[in-house]
């Protein structure tokens, strides 16, 4: 029996949309184009493979044909295009066969949503009633997640039928039905034999807030609009955002494919890039913006945007700074969301996924807030913004909560770098080198997010702790290095070409230059410190070309 499944897994996508910044479903059930099911309709965990060579993944649209799902006529094929909360997939059927080859094969044609998330999850269906102007509906929700909530996090969707290339024709299931199998199902089977099932449209809308919102979101988002309108639509999106880079010349010496292979490396990367961090705000009925806040025990809604699924460990340098330059209104949007996850949670999240995590060293969100403040980006509270990474340089974090502040910032302050064996709110202050030179590029950073606010207290004490990056230098190996309090001797024995430890995910190496893919705070302020520390000018430009090869 060919049928489609679309299986809930939190926080994955199909296809990403511009409008949301990355979350084509916000937070949507992925879409597992599976199953080719037996007569009495179990083992929902089927699968089907497909064909590379006949089928579309574009950043607006999905088409692939189902190897497992078809009969001598053809194979079931299915297309997808997303909004910003939503879907249309366009499932078509191969034709019914009514001949002896036939004879016991079971080609009801089924839709079917398949809940993983055993106990913590609801469904319901409606079969349709054409005549009343009603549609097949599949609505319910998964409240299961992998972490980083406060509360329980309910994951709505809301998932109509009809028939017809367009989705025009109205339709009704002969049977539905909810089912538990190793998991919550629901089905909707449709008569092979009618000529109006064999292509059918299903509109999916998500939501995190309730189960009126995502009926909202639906109707906003999806209302009665074809596949081809939405995929039209979501081309045109991507090819706005893609088209603020205009690449006129990628420079002298490559051949005609090499050229080619530059761009479209170029502008996937791009097309990555812009997928995070994640909007995670809907639209209510009255047009404002709203979100469920994962920072709220009682699971709040909130007024205004909300950003999450990011972590500033990487994309402060990268992320961030591309989209000052090429989206400053949407990245004005979302430090407002960080602002607000700020305000909820209490701390400015150092990994959101979607709230809280702990993971990574430092608090780098204080750089890429505070480089949004003294470059004027629009659209955020900057004052709401300078109190959440000024938080993060004054306040010590709660006793035994890892995900929140500065951990080891009492012995950071002490030595003005975080010594071996340091004790900070979580124990034993780990990863020490890479630890000391984010907090010292995080003040400097927001030194100068003070400066430009007036708070020249703030700026001079900030300024003064980011200039202690010597301390951690040590002179006759010529590398950052581990040290006891007190500006005591530096760890013994020290290996140059040694990997992690004092160091994350790095090596001396890696945190000796400004270059490569980690850096050291001080070449982020300025060079001419370089050449206190490492001697003639010659000596700095070999650090800034030749680590990158030794890595």
């Amino acid at each position: 029996m060919p049928s489609i499944t679309v299986s809930n897994l939190p926080f994955r996508t199909l296809l990403p949309n511009p409008n949301t910044h990355g979350l084509g479903l916000i937070t949507a059930a992925s879409l597992l184009l599976s199953r080719l099911q037996d007569p009495s309709h179990s083992d929902p965990g089927q699968f089907s493979s497909y064909m590379p060579s006949q089928s579309s993944w574009r950043p607006y649209y999905f088409n692939a044909s189902l190897i497992a799902y078809g009969n001598r006529l053809g194979y079931t094929n299915v297309e997808l295009a997303s909004t910003s909360h939503g879907a249309v997939m366009r499932v078509t059927f191969p034709p019914y066969v009514d001949d002896v080859l036939s004879a016991g094969f079971n080609q009801t044609r089924r839709i079917m949503v398949v809940l993983n998330s055993p106990g913590v999850e609801n469904a319901a269906v409606t079969a349709g009633d054409p005549a009343a102007g009603l549609a097949p509906t599949i609505t319910g929700f998964s409240a299961a997640n992998s972490g980083g909530v406060a509360g329980s996090m309910h994951h709505y969707f809301n998932l109509t039928v009809t028939g017809g290339v367009n989705g025009s024709v109205p339709v009704a299931a002969f049977s539905s039905g909810v089912g538990t199998d190793s998991t919550l199902y629901a089905f909707l089977d449709f008569d092979p034999t009618l000529p109006e099932t064999q292509v059918l449209t299903l509109r999916i809308a998500t939501s995190l807030i309730s189960q009126a919102q995502a009926t909202t979101n639906l109707e906003g988002e999806v209302g009665t609009a074809t596949l081809d309108e939405v995929a039209a639509e979501s081309k045109a999106e991507w090819s706005s955002v893609l088209s603020r880079a205009n690449i006129v010349d990628v420079g002298a010496g490559y051949s005609a494919a090499t050229q080619a292979d530059l761009l479209t490396t170029f502008y996937s990367s791009l097309w990555r890039a812009t997928q995070f961090p994640r909007k995670l705000f809907e639209v209510a009925a009255n047009g404002s913006e709203i979100h469920w806040s994962p920072y709220d025990p009682a699971d709040g809604v909130y007024p205004g945007p909300l950003s999450a699924d990011s972590g500033f460990w990487d994309a402060y340098r990268t992320v961030y700074p591309q989209l000052s330059l090429l989206f400053p209104h949407t990245l004005g949007t979302l430090i407002q969301g960080w602002v607000n996850a700020f305000s909820e949670s209490g701390w400015l999240p150092k990994w959101a996924s979607p709230g809280d995590r702990q993971s990574m060293v430092g608090t780098l969100g204080d750089i890429s807030l505070a480089d949004a403040i003294v470059k004027q980006i629009p659209g955020f509270d900057v004052q709401g913004a300078y109190a959440a990474i000024r938080k993060d340089a004054y306040e010590v974090p709660p006793w035994g909560v890892g995900n929140q502040g500065r951990t080891c910032l009492q012995p950071y302050l002490a030595d003005g770098y975080v010594a071996s064996g340091a004790q900070g709110t979580t124990g034993t202050c780990s990863e020490i080198v890479a630890r000391t030179q984010n907090y010292w590029l995080s003040d400097f950073a927001i030194a100068q997010a003070a400066s430009a606010l007036g708070k020249t207290a703030d700026a001079a004490d900030l300024l003064a702790r980011s200039a202690n990056f010597s301390r951690l230098f040590e002179p006759t190996t010529g590398f950052f290095r581990s040290r006891q309090s007190g500006m005591g001797p530096f760890t013994s024995p020290f290996d140059e070409f040694s990997w992690g430890g004092d160091y994350t995910e790095a090596g001396p190496w890696q945190v000796r230059p400004a270059v490569c893919w980690w850096c050291s705070a001080v070449c982020e302020h300025e060079i001419s410190p370089l050449t206190t520390l490492h001697g003639t000018p010659q000596e700095v430009a070999f650090l800034f070309r030749e680590p990158c090869h030794l890595a």
